[in-house]
């Protein structure tokens, strides 16, 4: 019995097989339809027709409107490509879309007529037709897409209808005669370099800014470091700033809305620029390699990131607005300095390879609304640690492949789909969960997986320990014991530093005092002695034995004073030969007189020496009070002091020069004059 049931089962496959076939072949039939120089595909429904295909001759092309009862609505890709004898083209009024190259490389064409049924130009529809001249196009086309008349050589003029709303890349790049481009203020969009190496453009150099229709800035010709954009503009053009090297700072007005794809891109030193809360949309690689750039505030009223908007740029920290639902496909990708991430809560989708390569990544907190992370969206990042997931996320293959150093992923919500990939490569993963009903399975389809999983704590505020956290804390609390420590050693060596250099010198100066006071007393005793009367003339000089000193005490302060008073003057009974002081370098002639000099001081006339024996006198010099010597020890005073009262009359004391003669006279020294000669 199972056997026939195999054989019937065969049988109708087999049927069912063949009736595809033969309707297929029916259906492949009806689709294509042939009509001498021209070639359609009818739709599926039957009411329209595109036109594929024209291997005619002529001249001048007119499209049919219809073909079999259907509409031709469209010219297919490339249908009349490389047509080098038609000359003059009419488009119907029922035709709505030309594709791609439809008309490329038709070198004769001179004369096209576009009716107002058209709505969308496709690109390179009509590029390196360069016999073009005459280019019509009613009121109704919406969009002309990127290298559409690029190459038209011989265009002098066009003009484009209000209904344009935006202009493709390049779309007249090349139209070298082109002077006279008509565009509307009504558009909003205006392709990079579209009217480049035109004659339109040549005439435009003396303007820093150049502009189209309403506000709309297509290049910034300019050179300045520092740059701060017109109020007069009100849409940053794509390629506008592109690939300028010296660009480093940007003012943007509130007038500006839209910043368009490429703007800035290749601005390697682009490091600052300012971003209005007027802008409401960042085109696609806006900020494309911007290398310099550090850091971006974006506005409140931004709603999508495009594609690689902000891709290998320098950015170190983003934060994305609430209002922003999606960042779509590789908008941070590469940002090797990105290190701080923060998603707002309006984020529902973050696509393919939208952070990949950001090694310095750390943590990342998805927002409760977050649905889908798509495929490789943070494949890379080699030094993340930690995820959590709010909500319940679809996770895509290798959304987290070769993050190496991931090992929590947290999940306070079940997730809706758990790619087998997900985490491929991730050998440190603990996956943490509120309800681990999915991920067992999750975990039983991958074995290295199976022992990763584990429960969190029923309420809700429980937390996984952080291990970059715990690490941040304990670091923070080690710097604060440091820093009090120094501060503490700090406050002990000034107090040291107070004592050494106040206090201690206070007690010297007070100990100082105390001891010269005593000093005062005792030197003004031992010193002390009566006036002598001047000596007579004598033929011999006498020479006076000191008398025998010692040491004087405190104790004995009286009796010194008395021993002193009462002991006799002795004279010296002879003098040794006084020989003549050095002279200095102004002399007289006369070699008894030496003068003194100082730089300070008039020359005064120094003291005559003796010739002989007969003409020598002898004055005693006027007492005069002693005192120590300021800034010395008394063991220093009483050293100093009994040189000035002995040195005089010592060998050491003739033997000084002319000017230490003149110098005032101390208590107890002798001056020498020499008698009048008769």
């Amino acid at each position: 019995m199972n056997l026939k049931v195999v054989k019937m089962f065969a049988a109708v496959s087999a049927a069912a097989v063949l009736l595809c076939n033969a309707s297929a072949v029916s259906v492949c039939a009806k689709e294509i339809v042939d009509n001498g120089d021209f070639k359609y595909m009818i739709s599926e429904d039957g009411k329209s027709a595109e036109l594929i295909s024209y291997v005619g001759q002529s001249l001048y092309v007119s499209v049919p409107p219809e073909v079999n009862n259907c509409t031709v609505t469209s010219v297919g890709a490339a249908a009349f490509k490389d047509n080098t004898k038609l000359k003059e083209l009419e488009i119907p009024g029922t035709v709505k879309y030309i594709d791609t190259a439809a008309f490329s490389g038709c070198s004769s064409l001179a004369k096209v007529h576009i009716s107002g049924s058209v709505k969308i130009l496709g690109e390179s529809a009509f590029s390196d037709c360069t016999s073009l001249e005459e280019l019509s196009i009613d009121d109704g086309l919406q969009s002309i897409g990127k290298f559409a008349f690029s190459g038209c050589t011989s265009l002098e003029k066009t003009v484009l209808p209000n209904s344009v709303d935006s202009v493709g890349d390049y779309a007249f790049v090349n139209c070298t005669e082109l002077s006279d481009p008509q565009i509307p203020k009504s558009l909003r969009y205006f392709g990079g370099y579209a009217l480049e190496n035109t004659k339109w453009m040549s005439q435009q150099k003396k303007n820093e800014f150049v502009t189209v229709g309403d506000g709309i800035l297509i290049k910034y010709a300019g050179e300045a470091e520092v740059k701060s954009i017109p109020d007069t503009i009100k849409v940053v053009g794509s390629y506008a700033f592109a690939g300028n090297k010296k660009l480093k700072n940007v003012m943007i007005p509130s007038s500006v809305s839209v910043i368009q794809n490429s703007s800035f891109e290749g601005c390697e030193k682009l490091d600052n620029i300012y971003i209005p809360a007027s802008v409401e949309k960042i085109g696609q690689r806006a900020f494309y390699g911007c290398t310099s750039l550090k850091k971006v505030d974006l506005t409140e009223r931004l709603t999508v990131i495009e594609n690689y908007c902000f891709s290998e740029s320098g950015l170190q920290e983003v934060k994305i607005p609430k209002n922003v639902t999606a960042v779509n496909k590789g908008a941070f990708e590469d940002c090797a300095s990105l290190s701080k991430l923060t998603i707002g809560d309006g984020v529902k989708k973050i696509g393919e390879n939208a952070f990949k390569n950001c090694i310095l990544l750390k943590r990342v907190v998805f927002p409760k609304n977050l649905s889908v992370i798509e495929k490789d969206a943070f494949a890379g990042c080699k030094n993340l640690m930690r995820v959590e997931f709010s909500g319940a996320v679809v996770l895509n293959e290798n959304a987290f492949n070769e993050c190496s150093n991931l090992d929590a992923a947290v999940f306070y919500s079940n997730p809706q789909k758990l790619d087998d990939t997900a985490f491929n490569q991730v050998p440190k993963l603990t996956i943490y969960s509120d309800n681990n009903l999915y991920l067992d399975e999750f975990a039983e389809r991958n074995s290295k997986l199976s022992q990763s999983v584990r429960n969190l704590p029923a309420f809700n505020e429980y937390r996984v320990p952080d291990k970059d956290e715990d690490k941040q804390e304990f670091s923070s609390g080690y710097t604060m014991i440091t820093i009090l420590i120094i501060f503490i050693d700090l406050i002990l060596i000034g107090s040291f530093a107070f004592y050494i250099v106040v206090i201690d010198r206070k007690l010297t100066i007070r100990k100082m005092d105390r001891e010269l006071q005593g000093y005062d007393k005792t030197v003004s005793v031992k010193h002390k002695r009566k006036r002598r009367p001047a000596a007579a003339p004598k033929t011999q000089l006498q020479h006076r034995e000191p008398p025998a000193r010692r040491p004087v005490s405190r104790s004995s302060y009286e009796k010194q004073k008395e021993m002193d008073a009462d002991k006799p003057i002795y004279r010296p009974t002879e003098r040794p030969a006084v020989k003549p002081a050095p002279r200095p370098e102004h002399h007289s002639s006369d070699p008894s007189v030496t003068f003194a000099t100082s730089a300070s001081k008039k020359p005064r006339r120094a003291v005559q020496r003796p010739h002989s024996d007969d003409d020598v006198t002898y004055v005693e010099a006027p007492k005069r009070k002693t005192r120590p010597m300021q800034g010395r020890s008394l063991y220093e005073s009483n050293a100093v002091l009994e040189h000035t009262r002995s040195g005089r009359s010592s060998s050491e004391g003739r033997k000084t020069s002319a000017e230490n003669n003149t110098n005032k006279l101390r208590s107890g020294d002798t001056m020498i004059f020499n008698k009048p000669k008769k």
